[in-house]
């Protein structure tokens, strides 16, 4: 009997057993994976870094000229126990094209060396070692092969200081140490061969030989004061500032985290929901079976054997389809990294059994309600005919909602448990692609342009050829490059002001800590121009401002006066403002524009910025872009939105995560909808046929059941909205502050978008899914008023 009242159980609800097994598939699948992959990110980064070989405590990359001034300074430093060193060449956008022969868009220091000078190791697309590379043949960073659209077997034209290579794409390339989306600087590996044709030239070896350098020390502070006294350094930092490069990689994997435990509880909402449906729905045959002699345990028994059945079920197969969900997660956030599986099999098992167990929990919480009932109850359906209050708050006499609409509105009201978990739920879909569409938005607009340091301008001109030039040039390169783009641009009737940030690496010291930082400087700018946190901008030559993190490694404050080594000697500025910074993640601070500079110093250049003189619109700025890019030849120049979106990096993973996870909200809400109305159906048959008994016909209880969801949907989409704007500073902010942001950004809402598309498209798939789900009240007709199934 036991078995067979289980079975009629099964196929009469076939439905809404088929759901639960969906909600527990999906719960089992976004728990492994998103478990599996937060902890092989988590502790992925250290495993790529000691399969590359990156186990060094400091980084350095300096320009050789001449004499290796770096490499004889680590080898007779004290502090210094040991070092490796890999000989590259600098590559401007012009010396690499494709079939087409268009510049590779490159980034804004990028590398080439040979595979015989490496002293890392670097992998291939199935993170296999790379250790020979055939002459004629290349390996690109994999995120430059995405960029430029590259693909295995393409043939890239290089040609250095008049050396000419036609290399074959190998395949893709993954590198620890420069490769992360957040720094944007790329290597490319060839032949032994094939560098030595490059470095052959007296001009390329003179003019594009650096090195990088691996250090080992026993005392990160005596060498920290060393690299202050060392010329030439382009950037060097200890490698726990490469492990923060990937920070990106650990949020996005964190937002996958995030979103997957939200989709779990609404899992885990619904199978709660759904059990203690069930039960509630049954007290007619809970009390028929006591009536009868079948114990209590028994009747508990025949739920928790089928849930225990359908969770078992479900498991295997969700656990199954979290392989695949898992590498796509991956794929997405850590293309560029080499991730060990780990033990994804025990992860997996321990996820699911951790499933079946909640199950197994909810459905021996939820069947608790058998011991009360009594075989009266199956007389009375567990009503007690007894209310002694209204109901709702409508009132039918008042309303001017029609039929449908009060009747929805009615039981909305009536049943605010089960249409609140409703609620419930959608905001908890909706609000996770809400507020990655305002960083999504933020992160291409101009709000965050001042962040890099730069100042809003009409078009942003990122020319690589341009900056090595300014690289290698003297101390007034920068000027002489922007008023050459000024002229070129006044000839094509373009006439403006230009203008270029440039970063130095200065020695400074304050009290008895001395250390190495990054100013940025314009000399055609006012320092005023900028923004700035805290204090007042710097008025004179002996003033700087610091960004919150630059100032914590200074270890100074707003009206200290520090010692900055300037040709030379040492000599005090004042500290006048903070600001905040996602150049170098926050590490760095800014000169006033009349102080006089080193081009030994430069270490790095921002776009050139044209603020153009005749006031075109936006669509003829949007225009002109369109002739830089053709008479610089080069695709990377933007409006200030387009720029920050480039610098950032990443705002392109974070448009893939939105539309993943609204493409998942529709799937959950279309699930859940069908589950509750097919729920809501099978309790309210009787009166369903009470209904139609007195007149009602069924457009008009369909029109109900649809628009009570409609309603709830309504609801929270409202909710979700004012969450969002609540919420996402909150949430995002922590990001940023991360990436050395310590201002609260001002964030792009785009009401359209948030406040519109969004939930109506949620809106629209709830209406159609009750709609459809309703239709099954048309076969209930008025002689079931009193069925008893």
């Amino acid at each position: 009997m036991f078995f067979r009242i289980l079975r009629k159980d099964m196929k009469r609800k076939r439905t809404s057993n088929v759901i639960i097994m969906i909600f527990v598939i999906i719960a089992t699948m976004f728990v492994s994976s998103s478990v599996h992959n937060i902890i092989s990110v988590l502790s992925g980064i250290d495993g790529f870094f000691d399969k590359a070989g990156l186990d060094c405590d400091y980084i350095a990359i300096a320009r050789i000229n001449g004499e290796d001034d770096l490499s004889e300074t680590l080898k007779n430093s004290e502090c210094v126990t040991d070092f490796k060193e890999e000989n590259m060449l600098i590559c401007k956008n012009s010396d690499i094209s494709g079939d087409n022969e268009e510049a590779c868009k490159i980034g804004d220091n990028c590398f080439i060396m040979s595979i015989g000078n490496t002293k890392l190791n670097y992998f291939d697309k199935n993170n296999d070692r790379i250790s020979d590379v055939r002459e004629g043949e290349v390996y690109v960073h994999v995120n430059l092969m995405d960029k430029n659209d590259i693909k295995e077997g393409d043939i890239l034209h290089v040609n250095m200081e008049g050396t000419q290579l036609d290399l074959k794409v190998a395949g893709a390339l993954k590198d620890a140490l420069l490769g992360t989306a957040f720094l944007q600087d790329y290597r490319f590996i060839i032949s032994d061969a094939d560098y030595q044709k490059l470095i052959s030239s007296p001009e390329t070896s003179e003019k594009r030989l650096c090195g990088a350098y691996y250090v080992y020390t026993d005392n990160m502070t005596d060498l920290k004061d060393q690299f202050t006294e060392i010329q030439g350094v382009m950037f060097d930092a200890p490698i726990s500032t490469i492990r923060i490069c990937y920070v990106m990689n650990m949020i996005v994997a964190a937002v996958f985290l995030i979103v997957s435990v939200g989709l779990i509880l609404v899992s885990f909402a619904v199978l709660r929901f759904a059990i203690a449906s069930t039960i509630s729905e049954e007290i007619r045959e809970i009390g028929v079976m006591k009536a009868v002699g079948v114990p209590d345990g028994a009747i508990r028994r025949i739920y928790i054997v089928k849930y225990f059945a359908i969770a078992i079920v479900g498991a295997v197969i969700g656990a199954v389809a979290s392989v695949p969900l898992g590498s796509m997660l991956m794929n997405i956030i850590s293309k560029e990294m080499v991730l060990d599986s780990g033990n994804s099999l025990l992860t997996t098992v321990f996820c699911a059994l951790g499933v079946v167990g909640v199950i197994l929990l909810f459905c021996y919480s939820c069947t608790r309600k058998v011991r009360k009932l009594s075989p009266i109850d199956a007389v009375r359906s567990g009503q007690t005919g007894e209310r002694f209050g209204k109901k709702s708050i409508l009132s039918l006499g008042k309303s001017r909602l029609g039929t449908s609409g009060f009747l929805a509105a009615n039981d909305c009201l009536s049943a605010p448990k089960q249409f609140g978990l409703i609620i419930a739920i959608i905001t908890l879909c909706l609000l996770p692609v809400m507020i990655l569409s305002n960083a999504f938005n933020t992160l291409c607009s101009e709000k965050l342009v001042h962040l890099f340091g730069t100042t809003i301008s009409d078009v942003y001109i990122v020319d690589n050829n341009r900056t090595v030039d300014i690289m290698g040039g003297d101390d007034d390169a920068d000027v002489a490059m922007t008023k050459e783009i000024e002229d070129i641009l006044a000839e094509n009737d373009m006439p403006g002001d230009c203008h270029v940030e440039m970063f130095y690496k200065y020695p400074i010291r304050f009290k008895d800590k001395k250390s190495v930082l990054s100013f940025l400087q314009c000399k055609e700018t006012d320092t005023s121009d900028y923004e700035y946190t805290e204090g007042v901008p710097p008025a004179n030559e002996n003033e700087i401002a610091l960004a919150h993190n630059g100032a914590k490694i200074v270890g100074a404050e707003i009206g200290d006066t520090v010692e900055i080594e300037i040709d030379g000697e040492y000599r005090p500025f004042l500290v006048t403002a903070y600001f905040s910074s996602l150049n170098h993640l926050g590490e760095v601070g800014r000169f006033h524009q009349d102080l006089h500079t080193s081009h030994k110093n430069r270490s790095f250049t921002m776009a050139f910025q044209v603020n153009f003189s005749d006031d075109p619109s936006e669509n003829e700025i949007s225009e002109r872009i369109d002739r830089i890019k053709d008479i610089f030849g080069c695709d990377t120049v933007f409006d200030a939105a387009g720029y920050s979106k480039d610098c950032t990096g990443v705002a392109d993973i974070v448009k893939v995560v939105k539309y993943l996870i609204l493409l998942i909200t529709f799937v959950v809400t279309v699930l859940i909808i069908v589950l509750m109305e097919r729920s809501f159906v099978s309790k309210e048959k009787s009166e369903i046929a009470l209904m139609k008994a007195v007149g009602f016909r069924n457009n008009t209880i369909i029109a109900k059941h649809t628009l009570r969801f409609v309603i709830a949907s309504v609801i929270a989409a409202v909710l979700a909205a004012l969450l969002c704007l609540l919420l996402t500073g909150p949430v995002i902010d922590p990001i940023f502050s991360i990436m050395g942001s310590s201002a609260h950004v001002e964030y792009v809402v785009e009401p359209l978008e948030v406040f519109v598309v969004y939930p109506l498209a949620v809106i629209v798939v709830t209406a159609v899914s009750a709609f459809v789900s309703s239709l099954s009240t048309v076969s209930i007709t008025a002689s079931q008023t009193a069925d008893i199934d």
